[in-house]
Parts: structure tokens; C-alpha cells; sequence
């Protein structure tokens, strides 16, 4: 069902009331990755712990959602309810607050973020949604009160880790690393060849990795044409005399055009973006100097790139790393 997929792409600041109607029109069943409650989650210890179990199950799953206000039968959504007479700020701060005190080690990037439904009049409704990423610091555990426990996700819901699923989770995080300075190694040695020809000429070379964690998974993790149309996000480091965009077999390259500064920005349907320049050195009386505005332009340019893989639907932690090659014994 293609409409179901709006929840996971969406940048989670764009859901609205239609992308979770759809979710009850196509009868979106919970299970790996979205989990539905009818009410929020009360002030009461049981339910405060409910809340961590349900959140680290995700964080040391494949991440995913929990839409508050929204009504199941048989696991399916089945009516968007919403919920009324709250202040939605204050219910996020709360479940903000919750998740950051209750659970160990601390989890980073997850969001909520509540979508008001029409009432015709009526008092203001709204359903809170709830996105928790993958976590590279899984396992985490819910420690809250006496409680020292973690959880996992199964089809069927959360469950307590096994002492296998816990040396899974551990071996993981390890692993997510290692693949992520492999990749690096692996495209700085093609460009280092001159493989990439954007990249075949130029003294000295800088190169930008943003590698998602989740980029890892197996599967493509973003719109290719949703990428193609970010563009303007997604310029080169240095685009004076304009670009070109382009799909390739890896997903989209938009490459500078007339430029003393050959360089491209590759953004791989995994969800990876490598920014590349070229030619970053300049001679003065026989001396190589690393060109002086190389900083400015990282500084401006990382910004949109974040903002690009948000708009993506690319949820944090995100790697980011910088290399510069073919600069040995240069000044700076």
C-alpha cells in the first residue's frame, strides 16, 4: 500500500491529519515498526514504564512509531480519535522528559510531534506521534524505579531481550561502525584511483561522508525523486557557475558545471550523501596552501545537507566525516 509508507518517508514535522487517516483508510496493521494507542500515556508509574518499554523496544529494533490517539481492532488502525482537552506542548515536553530520565544509555533522536485533527468546531483534538530511530547505542535498558530491563520488537509487539537477542544487539552496534568505516575507506580509494570523474583532475581533495545509521539495513532508505527534487539543498560545496543534476545506478549526482572547482554531491538510495571538491590548493612562491575559505564553505553547505536527509525522512544518529586527500606536506 503505497499511501502507508507517508509515516515512515515523512519529514515527522510535515505528518499531518491526512498521512494519519491514511494509516486507518488502508487498515495499516502495528507490528515491527508502528505501534497505536487510543490514549496518551497517563501519569501513573505502570504507564510511564509502558511508555520506556515500548520506546526502547523500537530503539533496539529497526526504530519506528508510536501515534497516540488512534484507535486498533485486531492491530489494524481502525479510527483516528484523537485526543482532546490537553496542551499538546506540555504532553510532548512530558513523554520528552520521561524517555530522557528512564532509560540507559541516554537515547538521541527521537522526536514527537502532534497533529491537530479537524473537529468542526468542537474543542481541539490532536494525535501525538512519537519517531524513534534505530539506536547506535543499543542495547538500552528502561531504569526506571526498580525496573533494570530490555526490551525488544517482535511482529507481535515488545518482548523481553533474550540472553541470544542481547549478544545480537551487542555485536550489531559493533558492526554498524565497522560497515560505516568501510564504506568510507572504500569510496576515498576509488576517488584516490581516479575512478570518479568528477574527480580526475585537481590538486588536493575534499571529501564529506554523512552516513545515516540506518543506511545499513538492506533496504533503500529514501525517495529517489524526492531526492532529485532537493536539489537545491544538495548543491556541491562549491557550485559558482551552476550544476546538473542527473539519476545515476547509486541514485541522484548533481556535479558543478564550468567550474575551476570539479566536485559533485552523490546522494545513494541507502541514504548516504558524499560531497566531493577538488582542486582545494593554491601555490604562492613555490608553496602549497590549503585554500583558506575550505572551513566556510563545510560550515555553510552541512546545514543543508542535514536539513536535505531530514526532508528525506532520514532519522538521526548520522556519521559525519571529512577527508582531506592529496594534501601531504601542504600549509595551512
Amino acid at each position: 500500500i503505497n499511501n502507508s509508507m507517508t509515516i515512515e518517508y515523512s519529514n515527522i514535522e510535515k505528518i499531518n491529519e491526512q498521512d494519519i487517516q491514511d494509516l486507518v483508510d488502508n487498515s495499516r496493521p502495528e507490528g515491527l515498526s508502528i505501534e497505536y494507542k487510543a490514549e496518551l500515556y497517563k501519569n501513573t508509574d505502570g504507564d510511564k514504564l509502558e511508555l520506556l518499554k515500548d520506546v526502547t523496544a523500537f530503539a533496539n529494533h529497526n526504530g519506528g512509531h508510536i501515534i497516540l490517539g488512534v484507535a486498533e481492532v485486531g492491530g489494524a488502525a481502525s479510527k483516528v480519535l484523537g485526543i482532546k482537552g490537553i496542551d499538546s506542548d506540555a504532553e510532548k515536553r512530558k513523554i520528552e522528559n520521561i524517555i530522557k530520565s528512564g532509560i540507559e544509555p541516554a537515547l538521541y533522536g527521537f522526536h514527537t510531534h502532534h497533529v491537530k485533527i479537524n473537529t468542526k468546531g468542537a474543542k481541539e483534538k490532536f494525535v501525538i506521534v512519537i519517531r524513534v530511530p534505530k539506536s547506535i547505542g543499543a542495547p538500552h535498558r528502561v531504569i526506571r524505579g526498580n525496573v533494570n530491563r530490555v526490551w525488544v520488537r517482535d511482529s507481535t509487539g515488545a518482548h523481553e531481550a533474550s540472553m541470544e537477542e542481547l549478544k545480537s544487539l551487542f555485536t550489531e552496534s559493533i558492526e554498524i561502525k565497522e560497515k560505516i568505516q568501510k564504506f568510507r575507506e572504500k569510496r576515498i580509494h576509488v576517488i584516490r584511483n581516479g575512478d570518479e570523474l568528477c574527480l580526475a583532475e585537481g590538486n588536493g581533495r575534499l571529501i564529506l561522508h554523512l552516513i545515516p545509521y540506518s543506511s545499513f539495513s538492506g533496504a533503500d532508505q529514501i525517495d529517489v525523486e524526492k531526492a532529485y527534487g532537493l536539489q537545491h539543498k544538495l548543491q556541491p560545496l562549491l557550485s559558482r557557475k551552476g550544476y546538473s543534476t542527473s539519476y545515476n545506478y547509486d541514485g541522484v549526482r548533481i556535479a558543478n558545471t564550468g567550474s575551476d572547482y570539479p566536485g559533485y554531491t552523490q546522494v545513494y538510495r541507502s541514504g548516504i550523501i558524499e560531497a566531493t571538491l577538488a582542486n582545494i590548493l593554491s601555490e604562492e612562491n613555490n608553496t602549497l596552501f590549503l585554500y583558506p575559505r575550505i572551513e566556510t564553505w563545510m560550515i555553510e553547505k552541512l546545514p543543508q545537507y542535514f536539513n536535505a536527509l531530514q526532508d528525506l525522512g532520514i532519522s538521526p544518529p548520522v556519521a559525519f566525516m571529512f577527508t582531506l586527500e592529496g594534501v601531504f606536506d601542504v600549509q595551512y
